[in-house]
């Protein structure tokens, strides 16, 4: 694949604040990283004052990326902890697969802190529906572009039927999407939280190896870090062992025609 680049089009203002935005991450420094800017905790609409707090000249566009973009996406993981705030999960995973500049390494840097947060509870057994959900949950906004279904999941398993059907773990086209990735059981797999859970992992793999993937692209103590907070993620995604579904139940099944 040929690298994708994109470019911080002020450059002095947007490429000192991105790479402070970086260095903050690569030391782990998250209070440093939401300082970068001056824009506050804010909403989903914020990612666009904070591309231009960055330096970017236009709007905030996750279809065509710059770095303040990247920035921006980053500052919304650690700070606002929503990375599915930004749409076009594809787009962002080539970013983080094969983007160069301060501003892909630090979305590469911050996706990797929240998945290394994650990490502990994913790497192991797995059979506890409401863990399962906090677990997807997790992810959901761990994860730039993911799945909104995920994080709007329910605490209480017994709401899940109870969500949009279009927007529930049975019937959201990106659950399906996520379900078919390398690494998913297939788009006709399990219900429910459980069905949530399998596409959550198979989007979380596939993240993993865009990080590995984007680090070959870095250099210096960012590319350390990033390295090192890998190290982790894989070791724990080595251990995940879910609960497997086989087919619904026949009164799941008469309810869910």
């Amino acid at each position: 694949m040929k690298p994708f680049v994109f470019a911080c089009v002020v450059l002095v203002g947007c490429k000192g604040r991105v790479e402070s935005l970086r260095d903050a991450l690569a030391a782990g420094d998250v209070s440093a990283a939401a300082n970068v800017v001056a824009v506050p905790k804010c909403e989903k609409a914020c990612l666009n004052d904070l591309a231009k707090a960055l330096g970017a000249k236009g709007d905030f566009d996750p279809m065509n990326p710059d770095q303040a973009a990247a920035g921006a996406v980053a500052i919304a993981l650690v700070r606002e902890r929503h990375g599915e705030w930004a749409p076009g999960v594809e787009k962002w995973r080539i970013v983080t697969q094969s983007a160069t500049g301060a501003g892909a390494d630090a979305l590469r840097l911050a996706i990797a802190l929240r998945m290394e947060e994650i990490a502990p509870k994913i790497g192991r057994s797995i059979d506890d529906e409401r863990e399962a959900i906090a677990i997807v949950r997790a992810i959901g906004t761990a994860i730039p572009g993911a799945c909104t279904t995920y994080a709007a999941l329910p605490e209480d398993p017994t709401a899940i039927e109870k969500m949009p059907p279009a927007e529930s773990p049975d019937h959201a086209p990106c659950v399906q999407k996520d379900l078919v990735r390398p690494d998913g059981p297939g788009a006709a797999y399990g219900f429910g939280a459980w069905r949530a859970l399998e596409a959550a992992i198979a989007l979380w793999k596939d993240e993993a190896r865009a990080l590995a993937d984007g680090a070959k692209t870095m250099t210096g103590k960012p590319k350390d870090a990033l390295v090192a907070r890998l190290a982790t993620i894989d070791a724990a995604t080595a251990k995940i062992a879910t609960k497997k579904m086989t087919t619904p139940p026949n009164d799941w099944a008469k309810a869910h025609p």
